[in-house]
């Protein structure tokens, strides 16, 4: 039975090797259908131009300098601001020091401020423009006096210069590094 078993062991790598062989031949040689499709230069080109880890870093860091240097820009536009206190209620209810009376005070009011903001890139410095406006209107009813009532209006505009004594160029200079940034990252990308 040894005898039987060692010859079947030698045929049997001697049909198996040529069957193998062959069946990698034919694997490589003949076209494979539906796993692949053939490719122009121009094809190739594009599909690695998108897949390379190289490429895809230099876009981002084109884009990630173009939003830098967006986001700077927008920060040196005037910046309008306008708050609103439609209106105001304050009723008090106080002792006369002279009569030792009771009375109350009614005040109402309203008040709007619009102010202008703009940053100066050559200085740092920031001009300020605003104004603001005040409604109000107090009475009060006292037993001796009777009924007093106070109206006032106040407008008041008013301009401010802020200027930071140490950082002088600090805004154009960052400005400046990210024009550079920008330009350096469209060079990588191209």
């Amino acid at each position: 039975m040894c005898a039987y078993h060692k010859t079947s062991r030698a045929r049997y790598p001697a049909i198996i090797l040529p069957a193998m062989l062959i069946a990698l031949t034919a694997l490589l040689l003949l076209p494979s259908t539906g796993f692949s499709e053939a490719l122009t230069l121009q094809d190739a080109l594009q599909i690695a131009l998108e897949n390379s880890p190289s490429i895809r870093q230099a876009r981002n860091s084109l884009e990630s300098a173009e939003a830098s240097l967006n986001a700077e820009e927008a920060s040196l536009k005037s910046q309008f601001r306008f708050d609103l206190t439609p209106f105001s209620l304050v009723k008090d209810r106080t002792v006369d020091a002279f009569t030792q009376e009771w009375y109350t005070a009614e005040t109402q009011s309203s008040a709007a401020r619009f102010s202008v903001n703009q940053r100066l890139k050559w200085t740092d410095a920031s001009l300020t423009l605003a104004n603001n406006f005040d409604w109000s209107k107090t009475s009060s009813e006292r037993e001796n006096i009777g009924k007093f009532t106070r109206t006032t209006y106040r407008n008041s505009l008013s301009f401010g210069l802020s200027q930071p004594l140490f950082t002088y160029n600090r805004t154009r200079h960052t400005l400046r590094s990210l024009e550079l940034s920008y330009e350096n990252s469209r060079i990588n990308y191209a």
